[in-house]
């Protein structure tokens, strides 16, 4: 199931962006948008009621035990999650470089690539944003997993 690609305008707009908390909103966004894609498209019958009840931990879950990602990639999701509910409940946050430092060391050895290219002795210093690179890298990742077609824009009742 690969070969599905993300609009990649969207991605450039999104990790584009200067304002980190815009940046990881957004992410997060799209994120979810695409395990939830993924979701459907391994449980057709599954009801939009059912999966909008899901949270973000249990879409994480719940695609990886469909067989999205390893396991062992989970965390890097959840690190994403705990940032965006930070900056979303918390009004004068901003993205430091200690949150950025903790995702990147959360991606598993096999989220260690974007494109291809290994992240060289796993080090933040190594990009010029650790943040975008390592949203980019879950995002192809889970967008990689969905099959080779457009998501659907139908929904189930």
């Amino acid at each position: 199931m690969a070969g599905w690609r993300v609009d990649e305008n969207q991605i450039e707009v999104i990790l584009g962006h200067e304002d980190g908390l815009v940046i990881v909103l957004k992410a997060h966004m799209l994120l979810e948008q695409l395990l939830s894609e993924y979701i459907r498209v391994r449980l057709p019958t599954i009801g939009n009621e059912t999966l909008n009840r899901l949270r973000f931990g249990d879409q994480v879950a719940l695609a990886s035990a469909l067989g999205a990602f390893p396991e062992s990639s989970r965390a890097a999701y959840m690190k994403v999650d705990n940032l965006r509910n930070a900056l979303a409940h918390e009004l004068d946050r901003d993205v430091l470089p200690v949150d950025e430092k903790a995702i990147f060391e959360s991606l598993a050895p096999e989220q260690g690539g974007l494109d291809g290219l290994a992240v060289l002795h796993r080090t933040p210093e190594a990009f010029p944003s650790t943040l975008r690179t390592v949203l980019a890298t879950l995002i192809v990742q889970i967008g990689g997993a969905l099959p080779d077609t457009q998501p659907s824009r139908e929904r189930n009742p």
